[in-house]
């Protein structure tokens, strides 16, 4: 079995904002689940799509949970459920692929920091029947309204289950319907939550809004959550294809690992042979996203990251636009600078980008497999790869350096 080591007691001492009872607790709540629902699976092991039944697999597809390709303003991961697709689902199969989910954003450190924002989509069939707007394109998105209480009933005792034990923190909560009489069900439902579970609940921020999906969209917009990121259209229709490329993404990158594994383990010496400076070194887990020789993985890009390479994110993504107006800050200290004082201009350049959790991140492998046009974590990946690595700090000074020569020529 896999050992639970000190990455796994700080997954939940953040999740607890370091507080070392609540997160022990929390552990031991979250194992205990992982064992009833993953009985096969190592304790200290990080879940990997085929721990999942198929049948969770196709469910996933269908796109009833899906991860949003980009972060809020906050910079926390954004996790989008529809319910006329959730009340499909048996209990444990959300579970179980909840787990997966919430176990794959967790490889990436700073949403442990910074947690996720979860939305509830509910849109109902009486609206659209009694002639409502775009009936006829959103029928196949909406659930009757006498499920909902289903949806509602399912929902809470799951979701019951849930929180304690979540591997990662839940920083909000946004519930979103088009039916006004559904106003005093989750008026009583968050009431309930506040009677029966204060000590989780009453940090977190949770939400109602009603409205047609147009003016949904906007009102998640004035939490930060982007309009883009969000799979529906203004006819609430779904759209599916950064989930499929993302569920996709992710088998192709544990098939990778997963031989990569095998074939460094088949070449590690046996007993008696010379083991010699330049041996094999061990196999990488194929629990991580990354090599051992690979910088840190990223799941979805946050709004302070910096994407290197050429591309039009170079105008249009917000950590990019705030490092240019920070190298045009920098301009004219630098061009006098002798090379003692860049390094120490760029040092500090470094620092302040850290501290507003920026990160450099570049293109992690290519696969062959997966279409070269497929749109991942927010941007057309050109070159088929799939998922971001954070670049080491000596790859982001020589970035830092690059720019301002650029800036001189």
């Amino acid at each position: 079995d896999d050992l639970v080591d000190d990455e796994w007691y700080m997954k939940f001492l953040r999740s607890e904002r370091y507080h070392p009872q609540h997160a022990a607790r929390r552990m031991a709540r979250y194992f205990e689940r992982k064992r009833e629902h993953f009985p096969t699976v190592p304790s200290g092991r990080l879940l990997r799509l085929l721990d999942l039944q198929p049948s969770d697999i196709e469910y996933w597809k269908n796109g009833f949970m899906q991860l949003c390709e980009q972060r809020d303003r906050s910079g926390r991961a954004v996790i989008i459920v529809f319910a006329h697709l959730l009340v499909k689902v048996p209990g444990d199969a959300f579970i179980r692929t909840w787990l997966y989910l919430t176990s794959v954003l967790s490889r990436d450190e700073s949403i442990q920091k910074s947690g996720y924002v979860a939305i509830y989509i509910i849109r109902t069939t009486d609206k659209a029947a009694a002639g409502g707007t775009n009936s006829n394109n959103t029928r196949d998105n909406t659930v009757p309204l006498k499920d909902v209480l289903d949806f509602h009933s399912k929902h809470q005792e799951v979701f019951n289950q849930l929180a304690p034990y979540d591997l990662l923190a839940c920083k909000a909560r946004h519930y979103c319907y088009d039916d006004s009489t559904l106003d005093n069900m989750f008026g009583d439902f968050f009431g309930k939550l506040f009677a029966s579970q204060q000590d989780v609940w009453l940090s977190r921020l949770r939400q109602h809004h009603f409205g047609s999906p147009t003016e949904l969209l906007y009102k998640l917009m004035t939490y930060g959550i982007l309009r883009d990121s969000i799979p529906i259209d203004d006819n609430g229709n779904i759209d599916l294809d950064f989930h499929l490329g993302f569920v996709e993404a992710l088998q192709l990158k544990e098939e990778e690992l997963a031989n990569r594994s095998t074939m460094a383990a088949s070449s590690v010496p046996e007993p008696d042979e010379v083991v010699t400076e330049n041996a094999t070194s061990p196999p990488p887990s194929p629990l991580s996203f990354h090599d051992p020789s690979d910088d840190a993985v990223v799941i979805v890009l946050g709004p302070t990251d910096i994407i290197m390479g050429r591309g039009t994110h170079n105008r249009t993504n917000p950590g990019n636009l705030r490092y240019k107006h920070l190298l045009q800050q920098y301009k004219d200290r630098y061009e006098v600078a002798d090379r003692l004082e860049r390094m120490r201009i760029g040092d500090e350049m470094m620092a302040q980008l850290k501290e507003t959790g920026a990160r450099f991140v570049y293109q992690s492998t290519k696969v062959e497999n997966l279409n070269a046009n497929d749109a991942l974590h927010g941007v057309k990946v050109a070159d088929g790869g799939y998922f971001w690595n954070v670049a080491s700090d000596d790859k982001a000074r020589l970035k830092v350096t690059h720019n301002f020569r650029n800036m001189f020529r």
